[in-house]
């Protein structure tokens, strides 16, 4: 899918494509003396201008703008270029001549229509295209007394370079395909690996995955680094008075109250149950604690019809420099155990120093952090 600049680049490009027709159309017309031929290119080239418009002002989806102009643009082609074909006075060489022309401009517009329809749409739209201009130019031929071999067998290899050109189109449209269904694939098969399928955050793999990154950053450049391990409250006790799809609920509310909260340089996820974790770059304890407050108090302000209030034990941890992955997480899974402990629905840091020592009253204080 394309986002909004995307969109917006593309309609841009779309507008200036279509003053280019207007402008080509309006000269055609005008070199046409204004006979039929040159009224209707007139027409189209209002047309074109309208569009442009439209692709740069308006609101109207633009795949429907795109359709409406590729319309156009093939609506010109047969009753503008072949009506030219039909109703000009052509002599045999003028004729193939003339036609083996158009041959580079209908493959301008397969080219494009197998740009903003799927293959086997476009295919179709560019065999009804061939048939009809065959049927002209065998018309428009078979009037033609003066007709010259040379000329003919022109036209025949300027038709099979155009099939092959049709085949290599369809070739590479089908190879598109292939390859966008391959991407669509691959970013469901990540989802279904690095996300979890109920919340919609990332799994443990991912989680897991991020911390590590963040250990070896934290490490490397000696920036601080802080987790929050957190899980809900006497879960198992929800689940069994009111079921596990309550349960669920439960799970979905707190992950989009957590989600909602934490800063966009953080990273989230379900570590385990009804268990979860929160990477914080760039972070002392003492604002991990802070975090770590405002999202007890989001997940006891949630409330789920019919339901009891939710609430969470959260653990605070800071990377200290003789710490692994494991053992940072350790200590973040103390601290959890501690504040359930206490009384659950609260945060506790561990205040673990680099001393292998612990503040023995383990109360929240931001001198420890210093």
């Amino acid at each position: 899918m394309l986002d909004s600049k995307q969109k917006k680049l593309r309609r841009r490009m779309f507008a200036i494509g279509a003053l280019f027709g207007t402008i080509v159309s309006v000269a055609l017309a005008f070199s046409n003396d204004f006979n039929f031929v040159g009224i209707f290119t007139f027409i189209c080239g209002i047309a074109w201008l309208s569009l442009a418009a439209l692709f740069q002002f308006s609101t109207f989806k633009l795949r429907a703008l795109e359709t409406i102009a590729f319309a156009v643009l093939c609506t010109q082609y047969m009753c503008a270029d072949l009506l030219y074909v039909l109703l000009s006075p052509f002599t045999g060489q003028e004729l193939f001549a003339e036609f083996s022309g158009d041959l580079w401009v209908l493959t301008i517009i397969i080219i494009l229509g197998f740009l903003f329809f799927k293959p086997r749409r476009a295919l179709v739209i560019s065999i009804c295209l061939i048939i009809v201009s065959g049927l002209v130019v065998t018309f428009r031929g078979s009037l033609v007394t003066d007709r010259d071999f040379a000329s003919v067998i022109e036209l025949l290899k300027a038709g099979l370079y155009f099939l092959v050109c049709l085949y290599l189109i369809h070739t590479l449209a089908m190879f598109r395909t292939a390859a966008k269904s391959a991407k669509t694939e691959a970013k469901q098969l990540e989802k279904l690996a690095f996300f979890d399928e109920l919340t919609g955050i990332a799994n443990r793999r991912k989680i897991a995955e991020v911390l590590t990154k963040e250990v070896a950053s934290a490490q490397r450049y000696q920036t601080p680094l802080s987790i929050i391990m957190f899980d809900i409250d006497y879960f198992k006790k929800i689940n069994d008075q009111y079921g596990h799809n309550f349960g669920d609920i439960t799970l979905k509310e707190v992950s989009s109250s957590v989600a909602n909260t934490v800063r966009s340089s953080d990273s989230f996820g379900r570590w385990g149950g009804e268990e979860f974790l929160c990477i914080l770059p760039n972070t002392k304890a003492d604002v991990a604690f802070e975090l770590a407050e405002r999202l007890r108090l989001g997940i006891s302000d949630s409330l789920i019809d019919n339901g009891p209030q939710i609430t969470a034990s959260f653990g605070i941890a800071q990377l200290l420099n003789l710490d692994n992955v494991d053992s940072f997480i350790n200590r973040a899974d103390q601290a959890l155990y501690s504040a359930k402990e206490q009384g659950r629905n609260r945060c506790k840091p561990n205040l673990l120093r680099e001393t292998s020592e612990i503040n023995k009253t383990g109360e929240y204080n931001p001198s420890h952090f210093n």
